[in-house]
């Protein structure tokens, strides 16, 4: 069924338009990335002030069953 799907009319039009936004997102896509990347950087720099091996932190308080979209993508909580 899905390869009956994509069988059909694509339109030029439709096409580049397709690539128009295409291109944007993963430039945003990057951005994102490059920031997560910079703060994770940051966050590595404070000086520790709990001992995460004598005291590990609890289970994450989130009403939330997936991830999020704009959660970052590298382990914030613990830093």
């Amino acid at each position: 069924m899905l390869a009956k799907s994509l069988c059909g009319d694509w339109r030029a039009e439709h096409l580049f338009t397709l690539r128009q936004s295409h291109a944007p997102w993963r430039t945003n896509q990057e951005l994102v990335a490059d920031c997560d990347a910079h703060i994770q950087a940051m966050l590595g720099a404070f000086d520790a002030r709990v001992d995460l091996a004598g005291a590990p932190l609890g289970a994450a308080k989130t009403s939330h069953q997936k991830p999020q979209k704009n959660q970052p993508q590298f382990d914030a909580r613990t830093e």
